[in-house]
C-alpha cells in the first residue's frame, strides 16, 4: 500500500488561493470602513443580528415625521399607549430611522408607521403588547387582515436590506437633533420596562383593546400619566385644531 505523499502542487495553488481571498476580503472590509457606509445586519433564521450607524436625517424629513405624528389617527394612538410599552421616545426613534434606511419618500410615511412601528417592538421587545398595533393599523376587521401588515413590514424590512437593529446611541444622535420635541420626551416609566413572566400579568394585558375600548388602566401610573379614553382624545383633537385655525 503506498504511503500518501507530501501536499502536491494542487494543494498549495488551494492555499494560495485561500490567501489572496483573504488579502482581498481585508482590503474590502478596510474601504468599506473608511466610506462610513453603516453595518449590514442581515436577518438569519429570523433573528436580526446587527446594527446600523446613524443616518443623516433632512430638515424635511424630520419635519414630515412629526407631521405623521400630528394624524389624529396616529396621534389618538400614541395618547392611548397605556405606559408607553410599545411607542416610547427608542420605538418612535427607529422608526424615524427605518424610513431614511428604507429611502423612503416623505409622502409615503405615513402608510408605512404602523409598519415600521411594528417592526421595531419585534426587534426590541419580549413582550407581545405590538399585537395592540392590528386594530390601529388595519380597522375593525384587523383580524382578518393580519397577513397585509405582515407583508408591509416585510417589504419595509427588504428596502432597509434587512438593516433593522438600531443601537440606543443611534436612537439618541437622532432625538438629540430636537430635544425639545414631545415625540423624544415620551420617556418609558420604570415599572413597565420590567421583565414580569406572563402568569405573573393580568389577563387584560393580553386583550387586544383597539381604538373603540377604553386603554389598559394602570395604578402605578401618576394622574399626570393616565391615558385618556375615546370620548377625552375626540375633545383633545377639537381643542388642537382650534388652536391650528387660530
Amino acid at each position: 500500500m503506498a504511503s500518501r505523499s507530501s501536499p502536491g502542487p494542487s494543494t498549495s495553488s488551494q492555499e494560495q488561493r485561500r490567501k489572496r481571498k483573504r488579502e482581498a476580503g481585508g482590503q474590502n472590509g478596510e474601504e468599506h470602513a473608511s466610506s462610513g457606509s453603516p453595518t449590514h445586519y442581515k436577518w438569519r433564521r429570523g433573528r436580526i443580528t446587527s446594527e446600523v450607524k446613524a443616518p443623516f436625517l433632512h430638515p424635511e424629513e424630520r419635519a414630515a415625521f412629526y407631521n405623521i405624528l400630528k394624524d389624529d389617527h396616529i396621534h389618538n394612538f400614541l395618547l392611548r399607549d397605556t405606559g408607553l410599552r410599545i411607542s416610547d421616545k427608542y420605538l418612535l426613534a427607529m422608526v424615524l430611522v427605518y424610513f431614511k434606511l428604507a429611502g423612503l419618500k416623505t409622502e409615503e410615511y405615513g402608510r408605512n408607521f404602523f409598519a415600521a412601528l411594528f417592526l421595531a417592538n419585534q426587534v426590541e421587545e419580549d413582550e407581545q403588547s405590538r399585537r395592540e398595533i392590528y386594530p390601529w393599523a388595519l380597522g375593525w376587521t384587523w383580524r382578518t387582515k393580519m397577513k397585509r401588515l405582515h407583508q408591509r413590514r416585510d417589504t419595509l424590512l427588504r428596502r432597509m436590506d434587512y438593516r433593522a437593529v438600531v443601537d440606543r446611541a443611534t436612537c439618541d444622535l437622532v432625538m438629540a437633533e430636537d430635544p425639545s420635541h414631545w415625540a423624544w420626551m415620551r420617556t418609558r416609566p420604570l415599572h413597565h420596562g420590567w421583565a414580569i413572566r406572563w402568569y405573573h400579568r393580568h389577563w387584560q394585558e393580553y386583550q387586544i383593546r383597539g381604538p373603540e375600548s377604553s386603554p389598559l388602566s394602570c395604578s402605578l401610573c401618576s394622574a399626570t400619566e393616565s391615558h385618556p379614553t375615546k370620548w377625552e382624545v375626540v375633545g383633545i383633537n377639537i381643542c388642537r385644531q382650534s388652536e391650528d385655525e387660530r
